[in-house]
């Protein structure tokens, strides 16, 4: 019997702690999250305003193979560039993970950027053929989508 009165007292408990939240103010109604007026906020934040001036995010590299096979591969490069690029003691990099939640996504990359409050971007993509391997790598600025590089890598296995 008083197991089972716990096992209620913690379900109540619980419903309660989701719809209420306590504050300085005292006990309030937890308020309704609006996703889309966040992500509408969030897209609206000027890059030159950011507090990540001299800042770089890697994306995801798509694996462009035929076979479609090269997906851990393709993390490891991006993996490598993230981990070449905070070696330059000016530029902040943005978190693997942070940048990974665009993974198969198609955004503008001008939208990402702003997401993440940088000022340029990294992509690319790899595709191997055999024992050909093509990296195509690009940075993009934030502010108007232009290439400020490209480069290509031309290598076999």
């Amino acid at each position: 019997m008083v197991f089972v009165l716990l096992v209620i007292g913690f379900i109540i408990t619980i419903i309660l702690s989701w719809i209420f939240d306590i504050t300085p103010d005292g006990i309030q109604r937890t308020k309704a999250i609006d996703i889309d007026q966040e992500e509408e906020q969030a897209s609206q934040i000027p890059v030159t305003d950011s507090k990540y001036e001299g800042s770089i995010a890697v994306l995801p590299f798509q694996d462009m193979s035929p076979q479609k096979d090269q997906e851990y591969f393709c993390d490891g490069i991006n993996e490598e560039f993230i981990n070449a690029l905070t070696h330059v003691e000016s530029l902040k990099v943005i978190a693997r993970t942070s940048a990974f939640a665009f993974k198969g996504q198609q955004i503008d990359i001008r939208e990402i950027g702003n997401r993440l409050q940088v000022e340029s971007v990294l992509e690319g993509s790899i595709r191997k053929d055999g024992s050909k391997l093509r990296i195509t790598a690009q940075l993009i600025s934030v502010n108007d989508g232009s290439h400020l590089w490209s480069e290509t890598f031309d290598r076999a296995l």
